[in-house]
């Protein structure tokens, strides 16, 4: 199928597909898919596929976005609660519009997803091994990332939830960044991030850690790293904090921690979430080949807290 699908116009698929077998099918009308038990959806096997208007898919574990052709998004993409909608183009765009995904986008195989104008609602997109997720430009969106590739900078109103994969038995490994990148939005960390050698990873913005959360490459902040209590957060290259370091404490655990296998530079604000109850007697806070600096200010929450820093690490202390 090519050409266009006016605004007035529209096509019901129960159960079929509709292929853009040469060259382009724009859509400014409405497409709804009824049933995707049969791998229903839309197919670009030769050609490509533009939405300038509303495209919804239903409840149902087999919808699909597949071909060798790219799909952009400038209109309403509508994955329903509880449907799987399975995206295995080479290239998808979502440059302006709306992708509301109350189900499960799930970006499989080789292939780019390329974040744009366009705004994500509802459920992160999820990006799986082999696949790019470029952040092109600066759409209120979220994504998680399971063994993927990154390119480009997080935006303000972006988050990115890096994670170990939870499909199609992928083992661990971890994201790649193609290069060092700005984060002005907010990343959660449950998996290794990994940058090129000598690469940096700017955070302005906030950077969450929680349980195998791991970062190889550099680290410069001046927003907020957070650091859940007895959780250790690991930064292969040198780390420069000039923002705020946030540490959890709570009596069961020892606080939170900061590793860094080079020099870590401190300064800014260090905040202690003091957890329920407080916790009692001292730990590590920051541990390092080479400590330097002190923090700036210190927010304990009003407990009788003290830091005090060596050429190596960062002990807290109840008082």
């Amino acid at each position: 199928m090519s050409g266009t699908l006016g605004r007035t116009q529209s096509i019901d698929l129960n159960g079929g597909s509709l292929s853009a077998a040469a060259g382009s099918f724009t859509n400014a009308g409405t497409i709804t898919v009824r049933n995707c038990t049969n791998y229903s959806g839309l197919y670009t096997s030769g050609g490509s596929i533009v939405n300038k208007g509303t495209v919804t898919l239903p409840a149902g574990p087999n919808c699909f976005l597949f071909g060798g052709g790219p799909f952009t998004n400038q209109g309403h993409l509508t994955v329903q609660t509880g449907a799987l909608l399975w995206s295995a183009v080479v290239a998808f765009t979502n440059a302006g519009g709306v992708v509301a995904n109350a189900g499960n986008l799930v970006a499989l195989s080789a292939g780019t997803f390329t974040e744009g104008a366009g705004r994500v609602t509802g459920n992160a997109i999820q990006i799986q091994s082999g696949v790019t997720l470029d952040l092109a430009g600066s759409g209120a969106s979220s994504f998680t990332l399971e063994n993927a590739r990154l390119a480009g900078n997080v935006a303000a109103s972006q988050h990115l939830y890096f994670q170990r994969p939870v499909f199609q038995g992928q083992g661990p490994g971890g994201t790649t960044a193609v290069a060092g990148f700005t984060n002005a939005g907010t990343i959660s960390l449950n998996d290794a991030l990994i940058l090129p050698p000598g690469a940096t990873l700017t955070n302005a913005g906030r950077l969450t850690e929680s349980a195998g959360g791991v970062l190889t490459g550099a680290l410069t902040s001046t927003g907020v790293v957070q650091i859940p209590a007895g959780i250790p957060f690991s930064v292969s290259g040198a780390v420069t904090t000039t923002g705020t370091l946030e540490i959890g404490v709570d009596v069961a655990s020892a606080p939170g921690f900061l590793v860094g296998s080079g020099m870590v530079a401190l300064g800014g604000t260090l905040k202690v979430d003091t957890g329920t109850p407080p916790l009692p007697g001292k730990g590590f806070i920051v541990w390092g080949t080479a400590v330097s600096g002190t923090f700036a200010t210190t927010r304990f929450g009003g407990h009788p807290y003290s830091v005090a820093c060596t050429t190596a690490s960062c002990i807290l202390t109840a008082g």
